[in-house]
């Protein structure tokens, strides 16, 4: 289970560890239930295809526990997903939103069809003495926590399994599971990320 998987250094597990200079003290807590909210969601909408980005950033799940959910689009993105319980925010200071976190949600806001967004691991992967940074997870780091990824790919069965980026195709395709590249958002990818991901979204 998440909240009993012990990390090593450089890899914060939101289920598990409280932050001291961000998290409140039930913080874990407040993360679990979020992440359950999202689930819940996903699995009343049954969604077709699943976006996988590389994993979670400093202002994303680190922070809130749901994969790709940022606590400043909480309600835009339980508007989208119809999440009648609402996110709870489990930090002490000011809610953050991740550029590439706002484009991906506005691009599902004008699809017919709601895809499923997820991660390639559900922690944290941080540079050395700085944990609000982001960096690649490592191949061991990939291999070790593989069967998270695979559990949910195997229990939403998307039709279709997009790879935001270059990383993210590396890390599915290490994990031999199928997927189609798409350009990340981030860096100017903004519109070729849109065009792809709409040429990719059935119709109907």
């Amino acid at each position: 289970m998440l909240s009993e998987t012990k990390t090593p250094e450089g890899l914060f597990n939101p289920y598990r560890d409280v932050c001291d200079i961000h998290d409140k003290e039930n913080a874990m807590e407040i993360r679990r239930k979020n992440l359950r909210i999202l689930l819940e969601a996903y699995l009343k909408i049954k969604p077709k295809m699943i976006w996988v980005f590389e994993a979670p950033s400093f202002m994303g799940a680190r922070r809130s526990g749901a994969p790709f959910v940022n606590e400043g689009m909480f309600s835009e993105i339980e508007t989208l997903l119809g999440i009648q319980e609402r996110f709870k925010k489990a930090t002490v200071t000011d809610a953050k939103t991740a550029l590439t976190s706002r484009i991906a949600w506005n691009v599902v806001g004008n699809l017919k069809q709601i895809p499923m967004i997820w991660e390639s691991i559900p922690f944290h992967p941080h540079k050395k003495n700085n944990p609000m940074s982001n960096r690649k997870p490592d191949k061991s780091e990939i291999l070790n926590y593989k069967h998270f990824i695979d559990y949910i790919t195997k229990f939403i069965r998307p039709n279709v399994t997009i790879s935001v980026g270059r990383t993210a195709e590396e890390i599915l395709n290490l994990l031999n599971i199928p997927n189609t590249y798409v350009r990340h958002p981030a860096q100017g990818g903004a519109r070729k990320f849109q065009e792809q991901i709409k040429n990719l979204t059935p119709r109907n």
